[in-house]
């Protein structure tokens, strides 16, 4: 009896194992199928958004960019075949990535797909339109008639994306630029076509915001010449193809050289047109202006050594300088450096300021002017009243000289407003012991006119023209005669 009931009690224990077994196993299998099906089912997934993104962008749902480009290349065949005119429009958002830093990545996107919607209401239904990069779109005008067409097309563009967005509660305001090329006068694939057209985009955008530009052969050579310029800096060859020119500033009463002013030219052995104002920008970009400053800086104190020593006398020297360099205190050091060095009183430098929009606070600006001072260089603002300098800096800086450049003073003789403004001027640059000096004479009219209103410091091509160094000593001796 006893053993029985132990033979059914180990045949319930063994059957509870074995279905145990038979349970972990079953739901194993199952598990193993659905983690099939779900593999599958994410494989399937991801497939088709990756088709998706493919044949649309992500964030604007416009065609993708493959698509695109296909359309571009089978348009291009079309024109080809029927003579028609196809254009590509690079439009591009200025200043995208302040909105997005401002209000964030998911608002910058809804404002691209508002963009994508406005852009395709401009165009027909056989024209393309996609995104390219962050904040370009890049249009595709197919079958044109005529170049005009596409004008029409920009000025909607412009119009429409110039209304306010709004956007979860912002109200954004937008500008662009936007490039143009043609088929076939512009480019004969897509590639071309596209990359002229973003040419012409930069070009549109360098001219403002809100502007259009067509592509043109010059654009590329502009930019060929700019970056080969822009090389040119970075060699070693560079500060020895600068070559200096001087011309006088005169006191006209009692015919005297009052300051000579260095004038840079870079004899670049390709380009010869190089003026100074683009060498200055290329120069910046490259941070080279301080070289420059001190390459030059020391030749013209050794120059103004020996015209001293050669009878030719002048109380300044002056150098071309933008504001921006001020505002490093080291490059101060180094000019008071290479003027010790070369034995010319600090006193006889006037350094001269050129147009440059400041980047740094006006009191790091009055810091460096006082350094200035306290050396006892000699400050002067070029082209006063129509550059970046305004009146404050008569109040904040000690400024010895301003100058008064040709377009104040070319319709001095004949215009009495003009005769006004420089009376003012002369003013209030006596009241705070500044002194004027008129640059720009071309004639006597002119220069007796000013000579009447008091300004008797004057420089231009009546007086002198800007002399290399072989003529100067003889030419500037016989001036002072």
């Amino acid at each position: 009896m006893y053993i029985h009931i132990g033979l059914l009690s180990f045949l319930s224990l063994t059957f509870a194992i074995l279905y145990l077994f038979t349970y972990m196993r079953f739901k194993k299998y199952k598990a193993a199928q659905i983690s099939e099906q779900d593999k599958l089912h994410h494989e399937v997934n991801t497939l088709q958004t990756k088709i998706q993104y493919q044949t649309k962008d992500p964030v604007t749902k416009l065609p993708s960019w493959h698509i695109f480009e296909d359309r571009v290349t089978q348009g291009i065949k079309e024109c080809a075949r029927y003579k028609f005119l196809m254009g590509i429009l690079y439009v591009d958002i200025d200043h995208f990535k302040l909105i997005n830093t401002a209000l964030g990545f998911e608002l910058g996107n809804s404002l691209l797909l508002e963009v994508g919607e406005r852009l395709q209401g401009c165009i027909r239904q056989l024209d393309s339109i996609s995104r390219q990069g962050k904040d370009t779109f890049v249009i595709m005008l197919a079958q044109l008639a005529r170049q005009e067409t596409a004008a029409i097309v920009i000025q909607r563009i412009l119009q429409t994306l110039a209304e306010p967005f709004y956007i979860e509660g912002h109200t954004i305001s937008i500008t662009t630029g936007i490039g143009v090329s043609f088929y076939p006068a512009d480019g004969l694939t897509a590639g071309a076509l596209m990359h002229n057209a973003e040419y012409a985009m930069l070009m549109a955008k360098s001219h403002g915001k809100q502007h259009y530009e067509f592509y043109q052969e010059g654009l590329r050579s502009d930019s060929q010449r700019e970056l080969a310029l822009y090389n040119s800096i970075s060699s070693e060859a560079f500060l020895d193809e600068l070559k200096l020119f001087y011309q006088p500033i005169m006191n006209i009463e009692q015919r005297s050289i009052v300051c000579v002013e260095t004038l840079i030219h870079w004899g670049h052995p390709e380009f010869s047109n190089v003026t100074s104002d683009e060498l200055f920008n290329l120069a910046d970009k490259q941070r080279k202006l301080n070289k420059i400053t001190e390459r030059v800086l020391a030749i013209a104190c050794r120059k103004f050594q020996q015209w001293s020593a050669s009878g030719v006398s002048a109380q300044l020297l002056a150098i071309p300088v933008r504001l921006k360099q001020l505002e490093n205190v080291q490059f101060i050091v180094r000019l008071s450096q290479i003027i010790q060095e070369h034995k010319v009183p600090p006193s006889s430098i006037m350094l001269e300021l050129q147009e440059c929009t400041p980047t740094a606070s006006m009191d790091i600006l009055e810091k460096s002017f006082n350094m200035l001072k306290y050396l006892g260089v000699k400050i002067a603002i070029d082209d006063f009243g129509s550059g970046v300098f305004s009146l404050r800096f008569l109040k904040v800086f000690n400024l010895n000289y301003i100058k008064l450049n040709a377009a104040m003073i070319d319709d001095v003789a004949q215009s009495e407003q003009t005769r006004l403004i420089i009376k003012a001027i002369i003013g209030f640059a006596s009241a705070l012991s500044v002194n004027v000096i008129a640059s720009g004479i071309t004639s006597e009219e002119q220069s007796n006119s000013l000579r009447e209103l008091g300004v008797i410091l004057q420089q231009g091509q009546l007086l002198s023209a800007p002399l290399s160094e072989l003529e100067k000593i003889d030419k500037m001796t016989g001036i002072q005669k």
